[in-house]
């Protein structure tokens, strides 16, 4: 069961506040990562389709609709693709000195 206030806001919108507060919305160098596994992160989802950058990615071991572009199957996967990503930022900042 789903409970959402009643009120005009929703994780999409977070995110984008976050972004524009941030000062990242209008950044072409910046790559939004989005991890969700629930209906409410949907609105995230589709926001960062909409502004044609990032990871949309749902963590869930069943097969279901959603705006996710990229899915994992539980939280064991989603430590697994973390410590990929940064031990591979570690390794360009590295090459770059």
């Amino acid at each position: 069961m789903e409970i959402r206030p009643n009120v005009n806001w929703d994780k999409g919108r977070a995110l984008m506040y976050l972004l524009d507060t941030l000062g990242f919305e209008s950044f072409n160098d910046v790559l939004p990562i989005y991890l969700g596994d629930d209906k409410t992160d949907e609105d995230a989802f589709k926001v960062i389709r909409h502004i044609g950058r990032g990871f949309p990615i749902i963590v869930s071991s069943i097969v279901k609709e959603t705006k996710a572009s990229y899915s994992l199957r539980d939280p064991a996967d989603v430590m697994t693709f973390l410590t990929c990503l940064a031990k591979w930022k570690k390794n360009m900042l590295q090459k770059t000195k």
